[in-house]
This record gives C-alpha cells, structure tokens and sequence, in this order.
C-alpha cells in the first residue's frame, strides 16, 4: 500500500479515479467522465441517462394523475386498497422496462470505462514518471 503516498503523481491519480468512479456511481452516470477530462463520453452518458429518467418519471406521474383524477371524480375510493386495485388495472406501458434497464445499463457502462479510463491515466502517469 505505500504505492499510494509516493510523490510521482500516482496518489493523485488514484484519488481522481476514486473520486470519477463516486461521481458516476452516486451522482449520474457520465459525472465521473467529466471529472476525468471526457466530455463526449460524459456528455452522451448524461443525456441518455436524462432522457430515460424522463420518460420514466413523466410515465410515473401520468398514471398517477389519472388516479388521481379518477378519486376526485368519485369513481375510486380514496383508501389504498382501492388505488392499488386501480393501478393494477392500468395498462402496463412496456417503455417503463425499457427505460429502467437503459438507466441500469448507463450506470453499469459508466462505472467500468471510469475504470478503464482510470487505470490507463494512471498506467501513462506511472510510465511516465519512471522514464
């Protein structure tokens, strides 16, 4: 482990890597791109992440209002017995499947090419100092 603390720039690399892979794994996938000098990458990561998680959301809520909808008109109880048996009810939008395994999809790529991009930084730093 006293690789980490030697003064030829590898603990600062190891740091930045650290904190890419926190980036992307906590905040949003493509976070950790951006942290590592890859705006493209990041870029695309991030709108495809935001896309999904739109239309997931937006889904989410249209079904709800229409629920809500239906309570306020009368037609369902307000108890949740009776909303989950009007959720159930609700056609399924298959989008929803889609759009939750693009998002897991997104994480798990963003994670292993922070890596990946990590590693070789560090690989170039590590070559470069012993030259």
């Amino acid at each position: 482990m006293s690789y980490l603390f030697l003064d030829d720039g590898v603990s600062s690399t190891m740091r930045k890597v650290t904190k890419a892979m926190l980036f992307s794994a906590l905040l949003c996938p493509g976070a950790g791109h951006f942290v590592l000098k890859r705006p493209m990458t990041a870029s695309a990561l991030v709108m495809i992440t935001l896309l999904a998680s739109w239309r997931l959301v937006s889904t989410t809520f249209d079904r709800a209002q229409a629920i809500a909808d239906q309570i306020l008109a009368g037609e369902i109880a307000p108890n949740i017995d009776a909303i989950t048996t009007a959720l159930a009810q609700q056609a399924e939008d298959p989008m929803m499947g889609y759009m939750g395994m693009v998002l897991l999809i997104c994480w798990f790529v963003g994670l292993i090419d922070v890596y990946r991009i990590g590693r070789q930084q560090q690989h170039k730093r590590v070559t470069e100092s012993k030259d």
